[in-house]
């Protein structure tokens, strides 16, 4: 399956076809991997789970190879990449894989997987009313550290959203620093988490935390700022209007900088 619950087991078939005879039994790897690497799964097997060897497989021939995996339980909500490879055993190198016009593929990613964790995220405080983002996503609670910051440090923002449908795009969250008249002197813009966990892949009403650091400019004079998120598409900077406000951009804190 494509979307999965920590714990549960995927099946990832594998279709190989020999280009010249092998006098070498590689064997596959197949890794879940998610941010910095991180493996949630893993399996190295010899083809045919060790029944049918590379040296056995003749010029043409394709085989599938259907190989399970079981993915961590305590994996949390995300979208995960899928790596395969072919190892050498004697020296425990990766065959090179190039694309068909011969460029290499490093990592050699065949795919996407939504992992639905079973925990249900601690919420804070929640807003007193959630608000709406073009009727696809609800911003339910916030926290900002710290509220006093020197210039030059970071602010982190934590947004807890929730999918009041699945979202029809891979919105871009932006964060950004406003000055007593309403000027933008910092911002910070990302996919969820990061880049990691695009919205596409939310399912109806769960609930994401999602962590944006805003770094502040070293020059910003001392004052009282305020921060400001929202939701656009990359592709056109259309924003998605909050509670119906077409500007898309809700005040979520202020923050008072003092000289560095």
């Amino acid at each position: 399956p494509a979307r999965v619950t920590s714990g549960e087991s995927i099946s990832v078939v594998l279709c190989w076809e020999a280009l010249q005879p092998t006098a070498t039994d590689y064997y596959a790897f197949v890794h879940v991997l998610g941010e910095a690497n991180t493996k949630i799964a893993e399996r190295r097997t010899y083809t045919g789970l060790g029944h049918y060897p590379s040296t056995q497989w003749s010029v043409g021939e394709v085989f599938c190879d259907h190989i399970p995996l079981a993915i961590a339980a305590d994996a949390p909500s995300g979208v995960y990449a899928v790596e395969v490879g072919l190892v050498d055993p004697d020296t425990q190198a990766r065959l090179p894989a190039v694309d068909p016009v011969g460029s290499e593929i490093n990592p050699i990613i065949l795919d996407r997987l939504k992992v639905r964790s079973p925990l249900t995220p601690i919420v804070p405080v929640a807003l007193p009313e959630p608000i709406d983002f073009g009727g696809q996503i609800r911003l339910l609670a916030t926290t900002v550290e710290p509220h006093d910051v020197s210039a030059g440090q970071p602010v982190t923002a934590t947004l807890y959203w929730q999918a009041a449908r699945v979202p029809d795009k891979d919105y871009t969250v932006f964060m950004q620093l406003l000055d007593a008249r309403g000027q933008q002197v910092a911002n910070a813009d990302s996919m969820p988490q990061a880049n990691h966990y695009p919205a596409s892949f939310w399912d109806v009403n769960e609930i994401v935390p999602d962590a944006h650091r805003l770094d502040l400019p070293p020059d910003l004079p001392p004052g009282e700022y305020r921060i400001a998120v929202g939701w656009y598409d990359l592709a056109t900077g259309v924003r998605l209007p909050a509670n119906g406000d077409p500007s898309g951009a809700v005040q979520i804190a202020n923050v008072g900088v003092t000289a560095p």
